[in-house]
């Protein structure tokens, strides 16, 4: 059974083995056409930086002028596709995919080597494409990158290797989640090989640095939840959920803020990170708060950043039934003291935003 048959995982490699990596996103290619559309679109766009000869120039998938036909995984070069008519006069192309982009020049050549691909593509009309991954760019053999053919087959390979980068190719797979150009099944399976991305190989990932997320709010979300789950709550990794209309956070396991939450908010090319916390969000969490509040601390946060403001509102278990503005200062309202009323909370919102403006 072919091991790009989703139920068909190796089971002599570790799930953080690079020949692992290869399959997942390999079944993506084989089975999501905008997968199979994002992929060979930057296979081709990085062939029209070079002056390659005009039948060695790569259609485009988006147009309908290329179409997939076979997508496989470690094949070695003695295998019968390379041997018989599927092969023979196609056009050769040698994908390099690493963690950044290999910036070594080298002649992609037929080799005498003994070659297994880790990756092969057929695309019609007329293409082959031979996928060699390798996680970090340290670990590249420039020969792994020729193919190898028997004389007789006669292939045209393009001498200039297509060289890409895991980084892009996962900022890519984000931004067809995040522009819904997916939904049900193809769009879990997406978001299970960026998790597993994350989980096996975080070298790789787009969201380990606000900076590589390139002011994409998808991103910044996604490493706003990554910093969350690496928060260390009493020892322990912090439980993050998500608040249905809110955001997802952190339990704090305290009873004044209970809830840590972090997103982001984008204008133009300018992007912020933004903490909130909901002191006394609860009756039970009121009464903690306030029973041990510090005003002149509370009011010294403003001076290294953060945003104060209150939000006195009225509820009853876990529904929130009316708000109100009133017209307290923040100053007058956190001073304001009354006896406990039953049913009616006193909120108040810590929020801090660090924001950079890209250059």
């Amino acid at each position: 059974m072919d091991h790009l048959n989703v139920f068909n995982s190796y089971k002599n490699k570790a799930h953080h083995h690079e020949d692992e990596l290869t399959r997942t996103f390999l079944i993506l290619v084989k089975n999501i056409p905008s997968v199979q559309i994002m992929f060979l679109e930057l296979v081709r766009q990085e062939l029209l930086n070079f002056d390659l000869k005009r039948d060695e120039q790569i259609e485009s998938i988006a147009t309908g002028d290329l179409s997939v036909e076979l997508v496989s995984t470690q094949l070695g070069h003695t295998n019968e596709l390379f041997k018989g008519t599927a092969t023979e006069g196609r056009k050769v192309v040698s994908i390099i995919i690493s963690d950044d982009k290999l910036d070594m020049k080298t002649k992609v050549e037929n080799d005498s080597r003994g070659a297994r691909y880790d990756g092969v593509i057929f695309a019609d009309p007329g293409w082959l494409f031979i996928v060699e991954n390798k996680p970090l760019r340290e670990n590249i053999w420039l020969r792994q990158l020729n193919p190898s053919f028997l004389e007789e087959v006669g292939v045209k390979i393009v001498e200039q290797v297509c060289a890409l980068s895991w980084r892009t190719v996962i900022e890519k797979l984000n931004t067809i989640v995040q522009n819904e150009m997916v939904s049900g099944l193809e769009k879990q399976l997406i978001e299970d090989f960026i998790e597993y991305i994350d989980h096996e190989f975080s070298y790789l990932n787009p969201y380990t640095q606000f900076a590589v997320c390139k002011g994409n709010q998808y991103l910044l979300n996604k490493r706003c939840v990554a910093l969350l789950e690496a928060m260390k709550i009493d020892g322990e990794n912090a439980i993050v959920d998500y608040h249905r209309g809110w955001k997802n956070y952190a339990q704090s396991k305290k009873d004044t803020v209970k809830q840590i939450a972090l997103d982001s908010s984008v204008e133009g090319d300018s992007w912020s990170i933004h903490l909130w916390l909901y002191a006394g969000d609860t009756m039970h969490g009121a009464k903690s708060t306030y029973s041990n509040l510090d005003v002149e601390k509370l009011n010294n946060l403003m001076n290294i950043g953060f945003k104060l403001s209150s939000n006195f509102h009225v509820s009853y278990r876990s529904s929130n039934l009316l708000w109100f503005k009133g017209k307290l200062t923040f100053e007058e309202y956190i001073q304001y003291r009354r006896p406990y009323v039953s049913r009616k909370e006193k909120n108040l919102t810590i929020y801090s935003n660090h924001s950079k403006t890209a250059e």
